[in-house]
């Protein structure tokens, strides 16, 4: 299990970080490219909500799906949109051309998410088609708990690539990630009361590890190696399928 610090973007398979990403570096456009200090993301459904509320309680300018002085929580800004427009985004704090100095990737558990990501509306799943290339038509693969099996490999691998560091989400993570990114030390130690901080509750039947190797064996080995590198619980997994011969192509499309 590695530690969540990300390597050093220069050995990360010849990618356009610029090109990819918010995140800010050097080559992004110089002096001209104006940096905010945060953003947090991950796949949908991962935390953000209770991020965003919590470093908001804490006193920072931070925005879910916008813009901010201190940064933003948006799994959409995960990805660099040159036309700047974003599934989602609040009209008055659009994030524009900005960058960010400190990217924190989140993640919870997939059996959790995927779940969740059952409920994601169609044009999120458009959103996510558009920036997911290597699977064409991904908003259009049924059962849509498939569709989110993909997505959660595809996107998190995508965020691996650049990200400064990664996260399990727990009740102290936005404390962590506010430290590590250098916001004001005295209100990233401030304790908040749980009543202050909203979460986003959804009903939606609970996957088992059964249920997604039967949906799809080659991402779904793919999600358990990825469970187990982030130091997640695997839970009780059972390898229902053998995995077939394209794994090793799709694990090639990442690297």
């Amino acid at each position: 299990i590695d530690d969540g610090t990300i390597e050093n973007m220069d050995v990360k398979a010849g990618m356009d970080v610029c090109m990819l990403s918010r995140k800010y570096y050097p080559s992004c456009g110089g002096k001209a490219v104006y940096v905010l200090p945060l953003l947090v993301t991950g796949v949908g459904r991962s935390g953000t909500h209770f991020t965003a509320y919590s470093l908001h309680a804490k006193g920072f300018e931070v925005v879910h799906e916008g813009s901010g002085i201190d940064g933003s929580v948006s799994w959409t800004y995960a990805v660099h949109v040159p036309s700047n427009k974003y599934v989602w985004e609040p009209t008055r704090v659009k994030l524009g051309a900005r960058r960010f100095l400190f990217v924190a990737h989140i993640v919870r558990h997939p059996l959790r998410v995927i779940s969740s990501l059952t409920t994601f509306e169609k044009s999120s799943w458009r959103f996510i088609a558009e920036h997911t290339p290597q699977v064409p038509n991904l908003d259009l693969i049924e059962p849509v708990e498939r569709r989110a099996l993909i997505h959660w490999v595809t996107w998190n691998r995508m965020i691996e690539s650049y990200a400064d560091k990664r996260y399990i989400l727990t009740d102290e993570t936005p404390s962590e990630i506010c430290l590590d990114a250098g916001l004001l030390e005295r209100k990233c130690h401030r304790s908040i009361p749980k009543e202050q901080v909203r979460t986003a509750h959804r009903e939606t039947k609970q996957l088992t590890w059964d249920d997604i190797f039967l949906l799809d064996a080659d991402y779904a080995y793919m999600a358990r190696d990825m469970t187990i590198k982030y130091g997640l619980n695997l839970d009780e997994i059972k390898e229902v399928r053998a995995p077939s011969a394209n794994r090793e192509k799709l694990l090639s499309i990442f690297e």
